[in-house]
C-alpha cells in the first residue's frame, strides 16, 4: 500500500475514490535482489491512453447515453477533471469510468484546462475544443515530451482551427503550453486529407477525433503501418471508418453518435505488461504470466523480439476487447546473456526495451544490440543502463548497447527524476543486481502503473517504499 500524507495542499487534484483524499507520497523505492525466481500470475494494467481516446468518443456521441469504462487499477485521468469542467457528466472511481455523452458542442470552461502532462488527454481535447464555438485554453501542469503538441496542432491547424501555444524562441517549430483555442470560424471544422510523420500516434489520433467535428471526409495516408489500435477503438464505438492499404477514412458527417453498447472494459496496457514481462526474463527460472494484455499489431514489438531472441514465451488469445486483441502472455525467465537478439529488433520499445538488450548481451562479450529510439529516449535509457554498470551510448539511429560482459549489475541509488516508465525499468534491473538497490523520486509511478509494486511483489520480488 502507497503511503500518503495529509494536510499537504493538494488533496484536490486526487481522484473522489482517493482514501481521505490525500496525497500519495512514495519518493523511494528499495529493491532487494532474493535470488529467487518469480512466479505467478497478475493482471495488466488498464490501458489509460486507450481509455482518454474512449471517453472522448463517448462524450461526443448523442446527447444522453450513459457509458462506462470498466477498469480496476487504472491511473487518474486529468481528461475526467476536464470533461467535467466543459459540461460532460464524467465520473472516476477505483472501478473505472461513468460518464453521459453530452453531444458535440460542449460548454465553455470557466478556467484552463490543465492536460497534467498525459499526452492522450491533450490530444482529445484540442482536437475537440478546436471544433467549438467558444475560446478555451489549455495548460499543463506536467512537461509534454518533445514535438507532442506540434504534432497534434498540424493536422488540427490544416483543418482551419485557430491554434496558438506559447513561442519558444530557441525552437520556433515547438509548440508549448499554453495553447490557447479560438473559436472555430465556420459551424463545422474542414474536410482533411493528411499523412502523419511515422510512428505518430498523438497527430494520427487528433486528426480522427476532430474528423467527428468535421462537414467532409477525413483520409489519413500513413507512410508506415502502425498504430491501428485508434481505429480499432473507433471501429469497436460505431464510428464509420473504412481502410485500404494505407489509406484510412473516417465519415464524421455519417456518424449519429448511437453507441453499440452502454459498458466496455479496457485492454490491458501492453507497455505495462512489458516490465512486468521484462522482470520475467530478468530473473533466471521465473515463471510469469500477464493477463488480458493488449497484444494487436503494433503493440506487441517486445513480444517479437522476445520470440526472435529465443525466449520461452507463450501467447495465449482469448478474445477481442475494444476491438484490441487480448492476450494472456507467460515467459520462463533466461537470466542476463540467454537471449539472442539481433540489431534493429527492438524498435520503439523505450524502456523496457533497453532492459531486453542489456539481457540479450550480457554474458557475451563482443556483441551488441541497438534499439531505435529518439534523442531524448535513447539518453536516458544510457544512464538507466550505466548506473547498473551496462555499457551502453546513445547514437544518431537510437540506444547501442554492449552490455555487462557476464557481470552481475551494480547495485547503487538511481534517481528517476520523476519519470515513471524509467522508475519501473530500474526497479525491475534492480532484481538481479549484485546487493540492494535503491530508485528515487518514484511517486509519478502511481499516475501511470498504481498496482506496479503490488504486482511485483505478488511475484515474489522484496521491495520496500521508503517516505
Amino acid at each position: 500500500m502507497w503511503p500518503c500524507a495529509p494536510n499537504s495542499g493538494h488533496e484536490s487534484r486526487l481522484p473522489r475514490w482517493c482514501p481521505r483524499r490525500i496525497r500519495l507520497v512514495v519518493t523511494t523505492l528499495r529493491v532487494t535482489p532474493t535470488g529467487q525466481p518469480l512466479l505467478g500470475s497478475v493482471p495488466a494494467p488498464p490501458d489509460p491512453r486507450t481509455a482518454a481516446v474512449a471517453l472522448v468518443v463517448m462524450a461526443l456521441a448523442r446527447t444522453g447515453q450513459t457509458c462506462r469504462l470498466d477498469a480496476r487499477g487504472l491511473p487518474r485521468l486529468p481528461l475526467v477533471e476536464a470533461l467535467r469542467a466543459l459540461g460532460v457528466d464524467a465520473v472516476q472511481s477505483g472501478d473505472g469510468c461513468r460518464l453521459v455523452s453530452a453531444g458535440r458542442h460542449w460548454t465553455q470552461a470557466r478556467a484552463p484546462l490543465d492536460a497534467a502532462g498525459h499526452v492522450a488527454t491533450a490530444t482529445g481535447l484540442l482536437a475537440v475544443l478546436a471544433g467549438q464555438r467558444f475560446r478555451s485554453e489549455m495548460t499543463s501542469s506536467r512537461r509534454f515530451p518533445p514535438q507532442v503538441l506540434a504534432h497534434i496542432v498540424k493536422p488540427l491547424r490544416a483543418r482551419g482551427a485557430l491554434l496558438e501555444g506559447r513561442l519558444d524562441p530557441q525552437q520556433p517549430a515547438q509548440v508549448r503550453a499554453p495553447v490557447h483555442i479560438q473559436p472555430a470560424p465556420m459551424a463545422a471544422l474542414s474536410p482533411l486529407r493528411y499523412q502523419p510523420a511515422p510512428h505518430d500516434w498523438a497527430g494520427k489520433t487528433a486528426a480522427l477525433i476532430s474528423g467527428l467535428l468535421a462537414d467532409g471526409p477525413t483520409v489519413i495516408q500513413e507512410s508506415v503501418m502502425g498504430h491501428e489500435r485508434s481505429e480499432r477503438l473507433f471501429y469497436a464505438l460505431g464510428v464509420p471508418l473504412s481502410s485500404a492499404g494505407p489509406y484510412l477514412e473516417l465519415a464524421g458527417q455519417q456518424w449519429q453518435g448511437e453507441l453499440p453498447q452502454a459498458s466496455y472494459a479496457l485492454p490491458g496496457d501492453s507497455e505495462g505488461a512489458a516490465l512486468l514481462v521484462a522482470a520475467a526474463a530478468v530473473v533466471p527460472d521465473s515463471l510469469v504470466t500477464v493477463r488480458g494484455v493488449a497484444a494487436s499489431g503494433g503493440c506487441s514489438g517486445y513480444l517479437e523480439a522476445l520470440r526472435n531472441a529465443a525466449a520461452s514465451l507463450r501467447v495465449q488469445a482469448h478474445g477481442v476487447v475494444l476491438g484490441e486483441g487480448i492476450a494472456d502472455i507467460t515467459l520462463r525467465g533466461v537470466g542476463f546473456g540467454g537471449l539472442r537478439l539481433g540489431s534493429a529488433q527492438l524498435p520503439r520499445a523505450g524502456a523496457s526495451g533497453a532492459i531486453l538488450a542489456a539481457l540479450a548481451v550480457g554474458g557475451r562479450p563482443g556483441t551488441h544490440s541497438e534499439l531505435a529510439l529518439d534523442d531524448a529516449t535513447a539518453q536516458a535509457c544510457v544512464g538507466l543502463l550505466r548506473g547498473f554498470g551496462v555499457e551502453a551510448a546513445s547514437r544518431g539511429t537510437g540506444l547501442w548497447v554492449a552490455g555487462t560482459h557476464g557481470r552481475r549489475l551494480t547495485a547503487h541509488r538511481f534517481d528517476a527524476a520523476q519519470r515513471p516508465s524509467f522508475a519501473m525499468a530500474a526497479s525491475v534491473l534492480a532484481l538481479q543486481a549484485a546487493g540492494p538497490c535503491e530508485i528515487q523520486h518514484c511517486d509519478r509511478i502511481v499516475e501511470r502503473f498504481p498496482r506496479f509494486v503490488a504486482s511485483l511483489r505478488a511475484l515474489g520480488a522484496q521491495i520496500e517504499v521508503l517516505s
